[in-house]
């Protein structure tokens, strides 16, 4: 279908989940880590869509919104939301392979 469950490394019964489930779809929803079930909700699979130069956005089934960094904020703790895919850097992920 596209979407994937984006896992914790060290916890991987552990997924990015939009607060609130399905019928969360407004902007500002937050994200925050959740155990993952069998299937996976719909607030819990995203879609990576490619953006070149190894940048993808997240967009979430239910909701059809990005994952957002609130404000672009560079600040450690911060916590996620779902937002308007609007194409500006606080939506662009980039993935690196760990050793």
């Amino acid at each position: 279908s596209g979407y994937y469950r984006v896992m914790l490394r060290k916890a991987p019964y552990l997924g990015l989940d939009v607060t609130g489930g399905a019928g969360a779809t407004g902007n500002g929803a937050k994200i925050q880590l959740w155990g993952v079930g069998t299937p996976a909700g719909t607030n819990q699979q995203w879609r990576p869509v490619a953006l070149g130069n190894g940048f993808f956005n997240f967009v979430a089934r239910h909701s059809g919104e990005c994952l957002d960094v609130p404000g672009q904020s560079t600040t450690n703790g911060l916590q996620l939301q779902q937002w308007d895919c609007n194409g500006t850097v606080a939506q662009a992920w980039g993935l690196a392979q760990q050793p």
